[in-house]
C-alpha cells in the first residue's frame, strides 16, 4: 500500500505486475460524498482510460494496479475526477512510473477498455441487488405503514367497544337503581322513604293503597274498626265507627267475652 502525497512521483510497480500494489489517495473532506473516477494515462498512450480497481476505504480511493495498468513501462500520469450532478472537480495530475520488465510479450496486451466495461457490469449487478433491496425495503414500510393503520383502527373500535360497555353498564346501573325504587313503591308506596305522590305510576298500585281499599270496603260490608286502650289498667275499646247497638265479640276461648259499649 503506497499513501500518495503530493509532488512526489509514484511507482506503481514492474511492468506487466498484476494486483500486487495498491495505491491509495486522500479524498479532500468537501467532496467526501461525491462520485469519483480514476483516469489513467499510460507512457505513450494518446488519451486515459478509467482505473478498474477501484474502491473507498477508511476516508481514501484506493486504486490496486492491474496488468492492464502495468503494460507499458515508463512514467505515466493518474487523475481522480468528483462528480455531484452537473458539478464536477479534479485533482491534480499525478506523476507514476512503471520499470521495465524483460519477460514482457507485446502479443498478449491486456485491453484496458474491456477490464473497465467489466468493471462496469459488476458496478451494474451490484446496484441492481442494491435497487432490488430497496424496492424490498420500500414494500416492508409500506405494508407496515398499513399494519399501523389495521392496528390503529383496531385500537380505535377497541376504544369505542370499552366507551360502549362502560355506558351499557352505567345504564344498568341506572336500571338497577330505578328498579329498587320502584320496587319500594309498589311494596309501601314510598320511593326512597318519602310517600309516592299522585303522579307516580305505582301511587294505586301498592300495597299500601290497596290495604287503604280492603279497610274501606270492610267498612262498607257492616264490619266495625276499633281500638284497644288500657292505660289505666282496665280494657276499654273505642269504637271508630258509629253503630245503633251494643256490639260484642269474642277475643280469644282463654280471655271468654268482652263487651263492647257503643258510646
Amino acid at each position: 500500500m503506497i499513501n500518495v502525497k503530493c509532488g512526489q512521483p509514484i511507482f506503481i510497480g514492474k511492468q506487466g505486475e498484476n494486483e500486487v500494489t495498491q495505491i491509495a489517495f486522500p479524498i479532500p473532506p468537501e467532496y467526501a460524498d461525491w462520485s469519483y473516477t480514476v483516469y489513467v494515462k499510460r507512457h505513450r498512450d494518446a488519451s486515459s482510460y478509467p482505473a478498474a480497481n477501484i474502491a473507498r476505504q477508511d476516508g481514501q480511493i484506493v486504486w490496486t494496479v492491474s496488468d492492464a495498468d502495468t503494460d507499458k513501462a515508463g512514467p505515466g500520469e493518474v487523475q481522480i475526477r468528483f462528480t455531484s450532478g452537473t458539478d464536477r472537480a479534479k485533482t491534480f495530475v499525478y506523476q507514476f512510473v512503471v520499470s521495465r520488465s524483460i519477460d514482457m510479450n507485446p502479443g498478449e496486451q491486456p485491453n484496458v477498455y474491456e477490464t473497465w466495461l467489466d468493471t462496469l457490469t459488476e458496478l451494474a449487478e451490484e446496484t441492481h441487488t442494491n435497487a432490488e433491496s430497496a424496492a424490498d425495503s420500500a414494500a416492508n414500510a409500506h405494508q407496515s405503514e398499513l399494519n399501523a393503520e389495521d392496528s390503529e383502527e383496531a385500537a380505535a373500535e377497541s376504544a369505542q367497544q370499552a366507551h360502549t360497555s362502560e355506558q351499557n353498564a352505567k345504564d344498568f346501573e341506572d336500571a338497577a337503581d330505578a328498579s329498587a325504587e320502584d320496587a319500594e313503591a309498589w311494596a309501601v308506596g314510598k320511593r326512597s322513604g318519602t310517600d309516592v305522590s299522585p303522579t307516580d305510576p305505582t301511587y294505586h298500585n301498592n300495597s299500601k293503597h290497596w290495604a287503604q281499599l280492603a279497610e274501606q270496603g270492610a267498612q262498607e260490608a257492616g264490619y266495625v274498626f276499633f281500638d284497644v286502650n288500657d292505660e289505666d289498667g282496665e280494657m276499654y275499646v273505642e269504637i271508630t265507627d258509629n253503630v245503633d247497638q251494643d256490639v260484642s265479640f269474642e277475643v280469644n276461648t282463654t280471655i271468654g267475652e268482652l263487651e263492647v259499649t257503643v258510646a
